[in-house]
């Protein structure tokens, strides 16, 4: 019994000393990747990939630079697909439109159609009897919230329409502008002009905690932006110069993102109307066979 309890505690004693805590380990993640020093220099990342579908091999690659910046080219049957707009893709179909068509539609369903005309047809033939109190949540709780939601994210929602997430608003431009710096200040220098890049230097701030004081450490370093251009498009500015964001760095011929969100956004618009025929369709088809509810 003495030897099962020593080696009990021994165990215990050993998963203490090599336990860690997330700041340990994330420390020691970077240690041994090269040193925090060193991931602070990564400008980007890039993936490639191969999609199979239907025995069809499509190759992929993602840009994904520390600015926030994010491109993504297909090649499909020899044409590349370039501009990583399924984000803004993402944001109205799976965000906004969720929250937008399920607000809409409990106030259709719970106040213009009516909630009792709406109970029968939610209870009619049902094996499954709903309970009562969900009638009160459909017709006062849900829309009360998903109102809420909808309502609170209009000011976020009227400055992705209006792009205000870039400099660069314009589908088509003869001149592309700095985007937002970030770090600690909102001013860079040009630190190297080529014939298709501009370097920005600027300040930014490594954070890392000090478990021993038990603190938050701050620490300056020189961070950049690089920004390349393509055949056509020359860079404006000169080695020194300081740069904001909204700043003019290159002129020629632009085709710039929004170009590429505004597409994404009509595909969604199309789908949408498609969606709304289908649906005065088959009402149309019900009040033929007189199985519309009245």
């Amino acid at each position: 019994m003495k030897k099962i309890l020593l080696l009990a505690i021994a165990i215990v004693a050993s998963i203490s000393v090599n336990s860690q805590t997330a700041e340990e380990i994330i420390a020691n993640y970077f240690e041994n990747t090269g040193g925090i020093e060193n991931w602070a220099k990564i400008e980007g990342i890039k993936m490639s990939a191969k999609v199979n579908q239907g025995g069809m091999e499509i190759p992929l690659e993602i840009t994904q630079l520390k600015n926030g910046n994010q491109m993504t080219v297909i090649n499909f049957q020899g044409i590349e697909i370039k501009q990583g707009v399924f984000d803004d893709y993402d944001y109205w179909a799976g965000t906004v439109s969720l929250v937008a068509f399920a607000f809409f539609e409990v106030i259709l369903f719970s106040w213009v159609f009516g909630i009792n005309k709406g109970w029968d047809e939610l209870t009619r033939g049902a094996d499954i009897k709903i309970p009562v109190a969900f009638k009160f949540i459909m017709k006062y709780v849900t829309p009360l919230l998903l109102g809420w939601v909808f309502i609170s994210s209009l000011p976020d929602i009227y400055n992705n329409i209006t792009h205000k997430d870039t400099y660069n608003r314009e589908a088509f431009a003869t001149s592309y502008y700095a985007e937002k710096i970030g770090g600690t200040t909102d001013e860079a220098t040009v630190k190297e002009v080529t014939e298709n890049q501009v370097v920005l230097g600027f300040t930014n701030t490594k954070v890392s905690f000090l478990k021993a004081e038990n603190k938050k450490v701050e620490t300056p370093f020189e961070d950049q932006i690089v920004y390349e251009f393509e055949e056509g498009q020359v860079p404006s500015v000169m080695v020194g110069q300081k740069i904001h964001a909204g700043d003019e760095i290159a002129i020629g011929e632009f085709t710039n993102k929004v170009f590429y969100k505004n597409i994404g956004r009509l595909m969604l618009l199309s789908l949408f109307g498609f969606i709304c025929i289908l649906v005065y369709k088959a009402f149309n088809k019900r009040t033929k066979e007189g199985r519309a509810t009245a």
